[in-house]
Formats: C-alpha cells, sequence, structure tokens
C-alpha cells in the first residue's frame, strides 16, 4: 500500500511534476532498507520500535499504516506470536503486545556473563567479531569502556600482543586501534614460514657420506669413498674386486658338501630357495652338472625387490654325515653377498637346531622312507644286527591307510532338536561332470562301509567344494539343520584359576629377563638377558630389576614372573655378555 501524503506533500509533488522531478517511494523500496523483526535475541525489540518510528516519522505514516508495515516485518517467532494474538486493529496494541512479549528479559549480570564468555571465532574477522559484541551490549546500558574491556578479553592472543588495543576512551578511537591490529597481524601470517610438524624432536646428525663416519661431514673427509662390501677405501662396492668377506667367524655358516664339493654355505631358512652365485656354479660344478635354464623362480626380497634365477639343477648335499637331494637355483653374483644359501626347501628332509654352540642337522626319518633307504641305513647303522628289523619290515608290508579302514566308534552322536519337524531341501543341480564325481565318491564310501543307504526324512543338499589341486571335496550343506540344534553349554572355569603358580621371589634374588623384541639381526641372540638383581617387589607379580653385569639389555626394568626364571651359572652359556645399546 503506497504512503498517505497530506495535501502540502501533494503541492509539492505537483510542482515536482510541473518541472519534470517527481519522486515516488514505495513500501517495497523501504522495506529492503529496514530490518525485519524475528523476535530472537540478538536484536532487542526496543531498537527495532525506535527504527520503525524513525522512518515511520520521515515518511509521515498514520497508524494504521504503521500497522500494515509493522506487520509485513515480522518473521519467525515474531510472526508467530502475531498469529496467536488473533484479530489486531490498533498499532498502539500491537506495539504493547510485542514489548510485553519479547522486550527486555536479561538482567545486567546476564549481558556481562554473556559478554565475557564469548570469544572471537576462528573464521570470524575482527570487524564481524566487534559487531556482534557491540550488538550483545545493546541489551543493556552498558558504558564504552566495559564493552571495550570485553572485546580485547575475546580476542585470542598474547597480552604483549594485545597493548595496542588499550587506552581507547570511546568506540570511535577504539575501532581505529582495531584496525590497526588487525593489519599488524595480517602482515605477520603473510610473512610467516610454513612449518612440519610432526610431533617428534630434530636431531642433526654430521656424518660423512664417503666413509660413513659421524664426526665429521664429507667436505672434511681425508679417507675418501668407503666400499661397503669390503670395508676399504678408494672405490665404490659396485666397483669391489676384491673376494668377500670372510665367512669363518660368521655362526650361521656350515660346512657342507654339494655334488661332492665342500662348500661354506649361509643357513636361512627365511628363504624360500636355495641359492648359488653364477660365478661360483661356474667354478666348482659347471664340469659335473649344467643347470637347467629353462626353470627360473621369481623371488621378492626387501621393499618388494624382485629378482629372477637364471636356472636350476638338483644337488646331492651333505651336512653332518645326512644326505640328502635338493633344488639349487643360480642367481646373479650381486643379488646375495655370500656364494651358497640353504634355504626353507631343505627342512623337508632335514632338521636345523640353533645353539651357542653353532649349527647343527638330523635327519628327519620317515616311516614310508625305511625301505627307499634301506641300503643306506645297513651300511652306515647296521640295520641287520638290529632285533626289531624284520618287525619294522612286517609293519610296513602289512600297513593298511586308516582311510580305508571302516570308520568304527562306540562313542553314539544324540542331536537334540527344537522341534519334530523334519529338514528337507531339494538337491541342487549338477553338471554331468559332477554328478559322475559324486556318484564315484558315493559308491567307494559305500565299499569302505564309512556310509549306508538311509530311507531318512531328513534330507540335506550336496555341495562341491574345489580344492587348490583341482580335484573336488564332498560337502553337505548342515546350515538349516544346526539352526534347530540345541547347543550343550557347560561352564567353563576362569583361565586365571587353570594357571600355574608364578615363582615368588625376594628382593636381592638373581634372575634372568626373557628377551621380548626380536628385530633384524636378533634371530640368533639368546633368549635371556642378565644376570638382573631384584629391587622391589610390585603388585601381580611384578619385580623391578636392576643389571649388574656389562651384559646386553637395559639397565633397570620392570617384568612379571612369567617372564623370568632363576639365574644360575649354567645360563652364563645363553646369555649375551656382548656390551651394547641397550633395549
Amino acid at each position: 500500500m503506497p504512503p498517505k501524503k497530506n495535501k502540502d506533500i501533494e503541492d509539492s509533488d505537483s510542482n515536482c511534476s510541473e518541472a519534470g522531478y517527481r519522486v515516488r517511494i514505495s513500501f517495497s523500496d523501504l522495506e529492503k532498507s529496514m530490518t525485519p523483526f524475528t523476535g530472537d535475541d540478538t536484536y532487542p525489540i526496543t531498537n527495532w520500535l525506535t527504527d520503525f518510528n524513525d522512518t515511520a516519522n520521515l515518511m509521515e505514516w498514520n497508524n494504521l499504516e504503521k500497522l500494515i508495515y509493522a506487520k509485513r516485518l515480522l518473521s519467525g517467532t515474531a510472526k508467530l506470536f502475531l498469529r496467536s494474538l488473533g484479530s489486531i486493529t490498533s498499532w498502539d496494541t500491537l506495539k504493547e503486545s510485542l514489548l510485553e512479549e519479547f522486550g527486555p528479559k536479561l538482567n545486567s549480570a546476564s549481558i556481562h556473563k554473556k559478554l565475557a564468555s564469548r570469544k572471537m571465532k576462528p573464521d570470524e574477522t575482527y570487524q564481524q567479531y566487534f559487531l556482534h559484541m557491540k550488538e550483545l551490549a545493546l541489551h543493556g546500558n552498558l558504558e564504552d569502556e566495559a564493552l571495550i574491556e570485553y572485546v580485547i578479553d575475546g580476542i585470542r592472543d598474547s597480552e604483549i600482543n594485545k597493548a595496542i588495543l588499550y587506552g581507547a576512551t570511546d568506540i570511535k578511537q577504539f575501532r581505529k586501534k582495531l584496525e590497526v591490529y588487525a593489519q599488524i597481524k595480517e602482515h605477520k601470517m603473510q610473512q610467516r614460514p610454513i612449518q612440519m610438524t610432526t610431533g617428534r624432536k630434530n636431531h642433526t646428525i654430521k656424518r660423512c657420506y664417503n666413509c660413513g663416519e659421524t664426526d665429521h661431514q664429507s667436505p672434511a673427509c681425508t679417507k675418501g669413498i668407503k666400499c661397503f662390501k669390503c670395508n676399504g677405501y678408494g672405490h665404490k662396492s659396485k666397483e669391489c674386486q676384491n673376494e668377500k668377506v670372510s665367512t669363518d667367524v660368521v655362526k650361521p655358516y656350515k660346512e657342507a658338501k654339494i655334488n661332492g664339493v665342500t662348500v661354506k654355505t649361509f643357513i636361512d631358512t627365511g628363504s624360500d630357495a636355495n641359492l648359488i652365485c653364477e660365478s661360483y656354479y661356474k667354478q666348482n660344478f659347471l664340469e659335473n652338472n649344467d643347470y637347467n635354464i629353462k626353470d627360473t623362480l621369481k623371488l621378492s626380497g626387501i621393499a618388494e625387490y624382485e629378482v629372477c634365477t637364471k636356472g636350476s639343477f638338483m644337488a646331492k648335499v651333505e651336512i653332518d654325515n645326512v644326505h640328502f637331494e635338493t633344488l639349487m637355483h643360480v642367481i646373479d653374483d650381486d643379488v646375495i653377498p655370500v656364494n651358497v644359501i640353504l634355504g626353507n626347501p631343505i627342512l623337508k628332509d632335514v632338521e636345523i637346531i640353533f645353539s651357542a654352540d653353532g649349527i647343527s642337522v638330523k635327519r628327519i626319518l620317515h616311516l614310508t622312507q625305511i625301505n627307499d633307504y634301506e641300503e643306506e641305513f645297513d651300511e652306515k647303522y647296521d640295520i641287520k644286527k638290529l632285533k626289531y628289523k624284520d618287525k619294522i619290515k612286517h609293519l610296513l608290508d602289512n600297513y593298511n591307510n586308516l582311510k580305508t579302514r571302516k570308520k568304527e566308534s562306540n562313542v553314539k552322536l544324540k542331536i537334540i532338536l527344537t522341534d519334530e519337524d523334519p529338514i528337507h531341501q531339494t538337491p541342487r543341480r549338477l553338471s554331468p561332470l559332477e554328478k559322475d564325481i559324486v556318484n564315484k565318491q558315493i559308491q567307494k564310501w559305500l565299499d569302505q562301509e564309512v556310509i549306508k543307504p538311509s530311507k531318512s526324512e531328513y534330507a540335506s543338499p550336496i555341495v562341491l567344494a574345489k580344492k587348490k589341486n583341482g580335484s573336488y571335496r564332498l560337502c553337505i550343506d548342515f546350515r538349516k539343520l544346526n539352526k534347530k540344534i540345541i547347543k550343550e553349554r557347560y561352564p567353563l572355569p576362569l583361565i586365571e584359576d587353570q594357571r600355574t603358580q608364578a615363582i615368588q621371589y625376594e628382593i636381592g634374588d638373581l634372575v634372568a629377563i626373557k628377551r621380548t623384541q626380536f628385530v633384524q639381526g636378533y634371530k640368533l641372540n639368546p633368549k635371556y638377558l642378565g644376570p638382573y638383581k631384584i629391587i622391589k617387589k610390585k603388585k601381580n607379580d611384578r619385580y623391578v630389576v636392576r643389571k649388574i653385569s656389562n651384559g646386553e639389555g637395559p639397565m633397570n626394568t620392570t617384568s612379571s614372573a612369567d617372564l623370568m626364571k632363576p639365574w644360575s651359572t649354567g645360563d652364563e652359556d645363553e646369555v649375551s655378555h656382548s656390551s651394547g645399546s641397550d633395549e
């Protein structure tokens, strides 16, 4: 509804129209410049009424126009309140109702608490933060000095940096100081370098990249380039022409005979194949045996580094008077640091025992291998003189596989179901090939009397599961039957009560503690460290111990009784006494 004009305004409008200047202001234009009232606490009703009356006086609205325009400016909670009042036909009635519902309800203490708890947000500019604080202060008669103090306290910065904001006597002067402070902070943020924080302290270690020493750097090095293959100086490891480092003092090495040639072999049960360097093979075995270049193998090592072998050959190996055959793979010289590695494949023929005295090898004897090695046993063990030889031969000759025997048991299984309704399912469709496999397997079990024909009302479908070798395993899908079985539940005793009682130690006792950290290079180290002296008893069979020797291990540590054992003089051979860094 356009604003009503009096006679003087109409006369001025007519004069303007005659001169060609006529200005019309509609409420739609004014509505964009006026703030609507929603009823929340951010914009007090008294301030809104004051702003509305200023605009009404300027436009010379009467009470009817004020009532209509005020209703249009209400939204949110205020709009809902207006609907709840029903019919409002007077401007004064509307104003009194709004003041009564949305009038000041906060006391000075509440306003001060809100201002004190309001802090500047990270995504908020200094101007936006100040205007929000000023809007909160409008709810009460708060002096400028108090508002300035609350604004400064809400800025997240050190007091030294915020010192520039103090000393303002009014809001205008404080706004200028706040603008200068914002410019200083922005300038510092642009000059601050980007730092990467990792949570670890940066330790600068001086290291020479020529010789590897830590007491100097490469520009001051006088030794020259170091070869980490022969530990010599003057050349790199890939240019090294010296022989490999002697392995006589290394414990994992074992002397063996391969095809009659005595060699030093490295025993590594973690290797998936037996390896031999190509140059070493050509030097010692090429005359007797040529390897098969078609039989290659791809191996992966540290950091998934892959290498391929050049071929393989069958080798007759003798270690500690134990003879066996194994497959050896030929590989490039620069792949492994030794000449020969005997890996995991030999474990199917021999048992390797690591001890403090070295490595020992024993044959794994299977009953099915006795006939194959009869002549060898006659020569080395003189079986002909043993009185049990005939009994062993009789046992092997009359051996009957247990799988082919009739499955008999005196134990009867009773299954209790939730109800008496039989479980019956239709058979699954099988291909002709699968049907033939099922028929053969069922006939085989019938012949062996493992199963027998049945006319039971219970029927579950057959499932063929494929094995890794390509054959099939006949299975029965008993899932529906298992759902109806009532399980027998028996109370189990507490595991803690069944454990063996721990050894009780006293202060002053000497003990050996078990090694709990096995990293690279610690596989052959002793399992126990010590000796340690108990200096304090704690709860739950735990003890504080202190090392009383120069051996390996921490000086002071805490251990439990199940990781300790009494120290004895015989433990000196098993416990490491080499000085080194503490674990």
